[in-house]
Order: structure tokens, then C-alpha cells, then sequence
């Protein structure tokens, strides 16, 4: 039989700190040249980077390299996608995502072929099939894409998502 476990008693402080430290923000952020290897330490610890259209100081998604390792290249995020390090992909919000979890969202990605998600998508592959056509023969053609690659706008820029 195993003992049981009591628990434990945490200041606010405590938790803060437990909290702040899961998230990579306890170890000092690097001196010199911030590489790659710098952001596969922030990936480690954060498991996603949101993309955002959020464009105030920077696009949103540069702020938690920012908030970790401070200045570093901006090229970051578009570099280790291109080596194949990231993907992007929907997981609840548009986001950056070290490969290493592709496997793991492959039953998501199955239900999307199946129909049983995104039903919004569903209806623009319906509704447009030509587009999904295009868009498919342009990734063949191309290899992998990310959603910025994709110009097909028509008409005037929106305030949103001109990525």
C-alpha cells in the first residue's frame, strides 16, 4: 500500500513562483547571440506560441520570446519553421508548435479529414471547391506552406489576420 499523500500548504508567493518558473521565466534570460537553441528552450517550456494579429509593439507571438530571452533576431519563429522544427496549426488558437508534437495531433487532424470538425471550413471546402483545389495543388507543388504564404485575397485588407 502506498502512502497517501498530505497536502501541501502554499504562500500566494510560492504558487507565483512555482507558477513563473514552469512557464521559463526563473532562468535569466541569455547574454550574446540568441539562436535557435534558444527557442526550443522557450518551446520546452510554454509547449506553444499562439499567433496572433495583435500588432501593437510587435505581432503578439514575439512576445513571449521577447518576455524570455529579450532582444533577439525576429527571423526566429519563420527560421525554425522553414528547418522544420515548428508547424503551424489550429489547436484551439492558430499557433506555432515544435514538430515533436505533430504525432500527437494527428487523431485532430484525422477528425478534420473526416468532417467532424470546423464545420466552417467544411462549408468553404463545399462551397469552394476549386480554392481547396488550388490551395492543395499550390502545397504539392511548393511543399509545406504557412498560412501567410497563402495570398488568394480579393477585395480591400481587413483589420484582422493579414498574415
Amino acid at each position: 500500500m502506498s502512502p497517501s499523500l498530505s497536502p501541501t500548504e502554499l504562500t500566494s508567493d510560492a504558487a507565483r513562483r512555482i507558477a513563473l518558473a514552469a512557464q521559463g521565466f526563473a532562468t535569466p534570460r541569455p547574454t550574446g547571440r540568441i539562436d535557435r537553441r534558444h527557442l526550443r528552450r522557450v518551446m520546452d517550456a510554454v509547449g506553444l506560441i499562439q499567433i496572433d494579429s495583435v500588432n501593437v509593439l510587435v505581432r503578439s507571438q514575439e512576445m513571449p520570446l521577447f518576455s524570455r530571452l529579450g532582444n533577439h533576431p525576429r527571423t526566429l519563429i519563420p527560421d525554425a519553421t522553414e528547418a522544420g522544427e515548428l508547424f503551424e496549426y489550429w489547436c484551439h488558437e492558430a499557433s506555432h508548435l515544435p514538430v515533436s508534437m505533430y504525432p500527437l495531433l494527428q487523431w485532430r487532424m484525422e477528425e478534420a479529414r473526416k468532417g467532424s470538425m470546423w464545420p466552417g471550413l467544411q462549408r468553404i471546402a463545399k462551397s469552394k471547391p476549386q480554392l481547396v483545389k488550388e490551395i492543395r495543388d499550390r502545397i504539392y507543388n511548393d511543399g509545406p506552406l504557412v498560412a501567410g504564404d497563402v495570398r488568394t485575397r480579393k477585395g480591400p485588407k481587413g483589420s484582422w489576420w493579414d498574415w
